[in-house]
């Protein structure tokens, strides 16, 4: 068979028909359509595709990575377009604005409540940051759960599936009414069928409505709400190593940079997840304001946070400068544990004016929770201090120095201004609970064996 245009579109339709059909195609369709079909296929069986040949119908089993607008040359893509269409039913277009969905209004809104019932709102903070947020240089800029367990079900309703929950508190901290518990895994609490026309009442509306409705009700929330409670800390943040790491979870590239970058958005900073093709391939995580940090990434399921990972995070830091254009840049290196020699290489770094810090994802987690609990970090006063103060091997004795001097700063601010000597007991009382704290949530190892070393 010759490899003429039009043969090579019919061939082009056909691969993207059997790539789009779930049941296969028909040969009755195909004899009307594309009568020598059968030529193809021996085309296809040349290039060692494996395609079954049923009775009534044709089946692709290899997988094939082909698309319309990637692999199929412009000159014959109106064609390929014309027989695709032929081929594969266009599925019914449906105007969004129509679709109905689920929503609860209580009757009674509790003031200063600290867990309320989930009211199943439109574009859910817990599911979705909304695309519009961010721009197109990130990987699911939309997506908040990094292991993508809150889905709706067929009938619009907002489920957890806890079973694959590593407890990385992104969903609690985001909901905006506190409908969501964490102990070992988040849950959120939902009404019962009993309680449905008695405490609650539930309507089915177009999202347009659904928005509205959903607003006016997060409005009166906002007028209560408390903070999420996080009662046992260390528990929290023991839970999240293990299951992250160990428990079978294992979190690969996607879900634990995906944490990263949400864990940043929530401390205030614009992140964003580039580590992917396309996108900025040596910075993973990059920061872009109000400061910018290009930052190496190792998932559980990568490694620990190694000597060759300390280079890569100064060539991020390389790169995010000539993209950025910015004189003043940082960088870090982020993971679950650190590896030996790590800590003494990212030391080297500082004679080229590079400080770079080992961060591990239990301490960024700590300084989450305590950022939306009873410590809120400024990101210029605060957080920049980590790629600023610190380099190498992050630790019990850096996060109390950190905290140290966040509790200086507002101490200091307050005699400046002449504010009352008790808010300044308060803050130092609060500081002692704070150090005190750190201790019992990071028992360090001592820096010698994995995870440590002399300094």
């Amino acid at each position: 068979m010759s490899n003429s245009l039009e043969n090579i579109a019919k061939r082009s339709a056909l691969l993207l028909a059997l790539l789009e059909s779930k049941n296969g195609i028909k040969k009755s369709d195909l004899d009307k359509i594309i009568p020598e079909w059968k030529e193809h296929l021996i085309f296809f069986s040349d290039l060692k595709l494996n395609i079954r040949d049923d009775r009534d119908v044709i089946t692709l089993v290899t997988p094939v990575s082909y698309d319309l607008y990637q692999s199929v040359p412009p000159e014959i893509r109106d064609l390929v377009e014309e027989i695709l269409s032929k081929l594969i039913d266009k599925e019914e277009i449906i105007d969004p604005t129509t679709l109905e969905s689920p929503l609860y209004k209580p009757k009674i809104i509790k003031p200063s409540s600290d867990s309320n019932k989930c009211i199943n709102c439109a574009d859910p903070a817990c599911m979705s940051y909304g695309k519009d947020n961010f721009g197109g240089v990130d990987k699911f800029p939309s997506l908040v759960c990094p292991a993508e367990i809150i889905q709706l079900n067929k009938n619009g309703f907002l489920q957890i599936n806890d079973s694959e929950c590593t407890g990385c508190t992104l969903c609690v901290i985001r909901c905006p009414i506190n409908a969501i518990n964490l102990v070992d895994v988040a849950s959120h609490n939902k009404y019962k069928p009993e309680e449905v026309n008695k405490i609650v009442d539930l309507f089915v509306l177009p999202i347009t409505e659904r928005k509205r409705e959903t607003e006016k009700l997060l409005n009166q929330f906002s007028k209560s709400k408390k903070e999420p409670l996080f009662n046992d800390l260390k528990f929290i943040l023991d839970n999240f190593d293990t299951k992250v790491s160990r428990a079978g979870f294992n979190w690969n590239r996607d879900k634990y940079y995906i944490f990263i970058r949400n864990l940043f958005r929530e401390l205030g900073l614009e992140a964003a997840y580039t580590g992917s093709g396309g996108m900025l391939r040596r910075a993973d995580v990059t920061i872009t304001a109000p400061f910018v940090v290009g930052m190496e990434v190792k998932s559980p399921a990568e490694s620990d946070i190694d000597t060759g990972a300390v280079r890569q995070a100064f060539d991020a830091k390389l790169e995010v400068s000539s993209t950025y254009k910015e004189s003043e840049t940082y960088c870090a290196v982020i993971g679950q544990e650190i590896s030996r020699g790590a800590h003494k290489n990212s030391l080297r770094y500082l004679t080229s004016n590079a400080k770079i810090p080992l961060l591990r994802g239990r301490y960024l987690l700590y300084l989450l929770i305590k950022h939306i609990t009873n410590l809120p970090q400024d990101p210029l006063n605060d957080i920049k201090r980590l790629f600023t103060d610190f380099s190498g091997w992050f630790g019990r004795d850096e996060i109390t120095s950190y905290f140290n001097t966040y509790f200086d700063l507002r101490i200091e601010t307050l005699k400046q201004n002449k504010k009352s000597e008790e808010k300044i007991r308060e803050l130092e009382t609060l500081r002692k609970k704070t150090i005190k704290e750190i201790k019992h949530c990071f028992p360090d190892p001592k820096r010698k064996a994995r995870a440590g070393y002399g300094k």
